[in-house]
């Protein structure tokens, strides 16, 4: 490998972080993932870990053996320090970059409200793009145009990352011309981590959100949170001590006007206590809350998981 290359491995040997490892050897985060997928392409075997704040780690598996016995279902980790009793993140869904209903200019309004209120991470619940449905011409130019453009226009911070699942419409590009838009998207950005299709697991402390497009109940994961996307509308239920919460559109397609969720997590001794949703609306092309806080409580967790923390 070149010495680029062998810096950067040894660096994440060292647990330093994305930002850090671009500040110390002077490149960009664009440069930094360019790379990692060079070392991917060597064989090298690593996770990308997520914390709190916003900053990205990579971990070594710990040999082959370990490698062969991951499993998918494991989950993606968001490293909590265990002294912060809140867990903020906004929650975004339904994009459709691509369609005419798009409000990609709302993609900047997310970021502000998370610069300004200190949100470091941004849950997306699929549908990132409008995919085949309603084009039936140039399909295949079409669907690259679509992820190029969201490539290009989703804002960029330093300290705020992404972690998305596809939904109905991505997938459409997969099914029709066999590209799949998480791994283009994946190699060109470092700072959106995108799953899979459907449903993501993310590990919180001792609990566990679920991210998700559509609702099958045949595919449930067991987590306290189950954040969708789809349905183009904010609903919230909660049952058997498990929080369901749909997410509305950023966009101009359903019957609701388009909009997020700011989520505000309370975390007692590694386990979620309350969940607070501000939903938010554009106000004078921003996004701004216009309700009251929906507050729900979490009745006591059995204290089964390993605690992740710093």
């Amino acid at each position: 490998m070149s010495n680029i290359l062998d810096e950067i491995f040894n660096k994440i040997g060292e647990k330093k972080t994305a930002n850090e490892i671009c500040d110390e050897l002077n490149i960009t985060p664009k440069q930094l993932n360019y790379y990692l997928n060079i070392l991917k392409n060597h064989g090298v075997c690593y996770k990308t870990l997520f914390k709190d704040d916003g900053n990205i780690l990579f971990d070594y598996y710990n040999s082959g053996y370990n490698c062969k016995l991951k499993k998918f279902d494991e989950g993606i980790d968001i490293i909590t320090n265990p002294n912060n009793e809140c867990f903020k993140a906004m929650a975004i869904a339904d994009l459709h970059i691509g369609s005419e209903h798009s409000r990609a200019d709302l993609l900047d309004s997310v970021y502000e409200y998370c610069v300004q209120n200190n949100i470091h991470i941004i849950f997306c619940c699929g549908d990132i793009l409008e995919g085949g449905y309603y084009q039936d011409e140039d399909f295949k130019k079409n669907c690259f145009k679509q992820i190029e453009t969201f490539v290009k226009i989703y804002p960029y911070d330093k300290n705020i990352v992404t972690i998305a699942v596809l939904g109905n419409h991505d997938f459409t590009i997969l099914k029709k011309i066999h590209f799949d838009p998480s791994v283009i998207i994946n190699q060109r950005r470092l700072d959106i981590f995108v799953d899979s299709y459907n449903n993501s697991l993310i590990n919180l402390g001792n609990d566990s959100i679920t991210l998700r497009h559509m609702y099958n109940k045949n595919d449930i994961i067991n987590s306290k949170i189950n954040i969708y996307g789809h349905r183009h509308l904010l609903s919230t239920n909660y049952e058997n001590n498990t929080y369901y919460i749909t997410v509305p559109g950023l966009c101009e397609i359903g019957n609701e006007f388009p909009g997020a969720l700011e989520l505000n997590l309370n975390i007692e001794e590694g386990y979620i206590k309350t969940c607070t949703i501000n939903p938010l609306m554009e106000i004078n092309k921003k996004l701004m809350p216009y309700t009251n806080g929906i507050v729900q409580s979490f009745l006591p967790h059995s204290k089964s998981r390993k605690k992740k923390s710093l």
